[in-house]
């Protein structure tokens, strides 16, 4: 089931399942690898919404499987609990080729790979603190506007 897809074609399926968003143009490149293939699109509204759609048969099951992992940690996330914002699940969109393609709102800033964290762009980083300094609570030096994740 290797399949491509264009930005365009993509972009169309967050109105299938939105059918508010009248969209308006695609962000940025498309962001793809060997099972996934990601486009973001702005609508009238300003809403920036993001579509996942498997490229092989292994992506499937993992592209339903995160509709309810990002739905808890979205709930997390509007009830103070977690700091980061996450991708908020609007639906799946069944796909043409087999499978089915994930419709999320999208938080502030720009699709991040291993490879992006693995250089270094993320918030965490090793603490000079000895560990029962830990037991107390204890908040990074730098606020949500301040991480460099959602530059």
């Amino acid at each position: 089931m290797k399949t491509s897809y264009s930005a365009p074609a993509l972009a169309a399926l967050i109105t299938l399942a939105v059918p508010d968003a009248d969209l308006t143009d695609v962000i940025g490149p498309v962001w793809h690898n060997d099972d996934v293939i990601a486009v973001r699109a702005r609508d009238a509204s300003g809403r920036i919404w993001v579509v996942w759609a498997p490229t092989s048969k292994s992506a499937v099951l993992g592209i339903e499987s995160q509709l309810d992992v990002l739905a808890a940690l979205a709930r997390e996330h509007r009830a103070g609990h977690l700091l980061p914002a996450v991708p908020a699940p609007a639906g799946l969109v069944r796909l043409i080729g087999g499978g089915r393609a994930l419709v999320a709102h999208a938080p502030a800033g720009e699709i991040l790979t291993d490879d992006d964290l693995s250089r270094g762009h993320s918030c965490a980083s090793p603490s000079p603190m000895r560990s029962r300094r830990f037991t107390r609570s204890i908040r990074p030096p730098f606020g949500q506007r301040e991480c460099p994740i959602t530059r």
